[in-house]
């Protein structure tokens, strides 16, 4: 049957049919440009895009994912502590871009005082830390600066 000869209900579910088949088409993710799906923009995690039903390919990006680094999920820690003791505050979601901008480098100016305030002393095996209450200082500030960056991230609708 020549395409001409179809009716406009065949030819609608033939175009959703290729639709669908391109969308089994693996489409790379590229881990630098923040995980997002090739296809919508959303976030992507697994191997079908949550949103539009995409495939997605990790393999061409030359990088497999094998989960946070233990570094993420101490520093993803630190940003909920952060959360929590600040929660009576109300949220983000009313603030607009410019007012956390002006906190963001509020924040990145209290973690760049701290971190020079980091005298740094010999250990047993010869390396060298700063002691715990300024180490624990920069967590705090570090985590800070995170939180103010995921919420600009949150209210711009890219998480």
């Amino acid at each position: 049957m020549a395409w001409a000869n179809w009716t406009d209900q065949q030819k609608e579910a033939m175009l959703l049919a290729m639709e669908a088949l391109k969308k089994q088409i693996p489409q790379d993710v590229s881990i630098t440009d923040g995980q997002l799906c090739p296809n919508c923009g959303h976030p992507a995690t697994q191997r079908y895009c949550s949103v539009c039903g995409q495939k997605l390919s990790w393999k061409k990006t030359s990088i497999e994912y094998h989960g946070p680094r233990h570094q993420v999920v101490q520093f993803a820690k630190a940003m909920e502590v952060e959360l929590l003791e600040n929660d009576y505050k109300g949220g983000w979601k009313d603030c607009n871009s410019s007012f956390l901008l002006e906190k963001l480098d509020e924040e990145v100016a209290e973690l760049k005082e701290v971190v020079k305030l980091c005298r740094f002393t010999e250990g047993n095996s010869g390396e060298k830390k700063p002691n715990l209450e300024l180490r624990r200082n920069v967590s705090s500030e570090a985590a800070d600066v995170g939180n103010i960056a995921m919420m600009l991230a949150d209210i711009c609708d890219a998480l």
